[in-house]
């Protein structure tokens, strides 16, 4: 008996933590932005001349270590990728991405009141590969986001406050 009560403590606890890093994660910490902008210029001068494709095998990949933990079919984590998802259009979909979000999302009957980490410090060509994923095999799109793309929006979030909040 004692033991049980020793791990529903514990399961308590982690639970609660986890609650607490998402949290953190998604805030808006205090940075240098100026240091923040002048190395997003420097990969942008890097990244404008170089030739980028798509890779829908680095996609999956990315998106199966990103994604599929919230984002999978009836999910009660967080709302699937269709045809009635909020990140559609590109530009929403980077935004979200690289600003992280937080709740409440109403789909249809279905309400998540979660939060999304920011994956703004993942490589810009990393990001570039998923959301080309999320793309090509959610919205039947041609993957048209690019590092540079990803830099821009990188560039563009620095001057909002916070995760993304559905309107």
């Amino acid at each position: 008996m004692k033991n049980k009560i020793y791990v529903s403590i514990f399961v308590l606890a982690m639970i609660i933590l986890s609650f607490v890093v998402a949290f953190i994660m998604t805030g808006h910490y205090q940075e240098d932005t100026s240091k923040v902008r002048y190395q997003l210029t420097q990969d942008y001068k890097k990244f404008k001349d170089l030739e980028y494709s798509y890779d829908n095998t680095k996609g999956k990949l990315l998106f199966e270590g990103m994604c599929i933990n919230c984002h999978f079919p009836n999910s009660v984590k967080a709302p699937e990728f269709n045809n009635h998802s909020l990140a559609q259009t590109e530009d929403l979909l980077m935004e979200i991405s690289i600003r992280g979000m937080v709740g409440p999302i109403k789909r249809g009957h279905l309400q998540y009141n979660g939060s999304m980490s920011s994956y703004r410090k993942v490589s810009h060509t990393d990001l570039a590969y998923v959301l080309g994923y999320i793309q090509k095999n959610f919205y039947q799109k041609q993957p048209s986001i690019t590092p540079v793309k990803i830099i821009d929006k990188k560039i563009e979030a620095l001057l909002k406050e916070g995760p993304y909040k559905e309107q």
